[in-house]
């Protein structure tokens, strides 16, 4: 009886120690930059020369005052919306002239904040100045 539980077993035993089959590789997660890469868009304003009190996220402080605008091939400038807005943000590398309104071309991209959720009070999307299309 015992030869036959041993018999039994030397299969299972060799099974044990045989080489597993290759399998397909797994593929490996990770995060690349194409993964995560943020929407970007262009956009025209137009920027009046005076600057407004606004309470925004970071308390009272002055706001620009926008237009949003189409800018042709040929530089005719087309005004989208004729109402002036608010705009909260900073606009990277502008630096604004209280006695000139302007034209930009600004580039606009999403805000990575990884895995997490943004501070409650941080900006959600980023604002580049491209090029001053007009001043005047």
């Amino acid at each position: 009886m015992a030869k036959m539980i041993l018999i039994g077993l030397i299969p299972l035993l060799l099974l044990g120690c045989s080489q597993p089959t290759p399998q397909q590789p797994v593929a490996e997660t990770t995060n690349t930059e194409q993964e995560f890469e943020q929407p970007e868009e262009t956009i025209y304003l137009q920027v009046a020369p005076d600057k407004v009190e606004c309470a925004g996220y970071e308390g009272q402080s002055e706001c620009l005052q926008v237009k949003r605008v189409n800018v042709a091939r040929d530089g005719k400038v087309t005004v989208i919306d004729p109402d002036w807005g608010l705009f909260y943000e900073s606009i990277q590398g502008y630096t604004h002239d209280p006695k000139k309104t302007a034209v930009l071309k600004i580039k606009v991209a999403d805000i990575d904040y990884g895995q997490g959720e943004p501070p409650a009070d941080a900006p959600l999307q980023s604002y580049v100045l491209q090029k001053i299309i007009q001043k005047k």
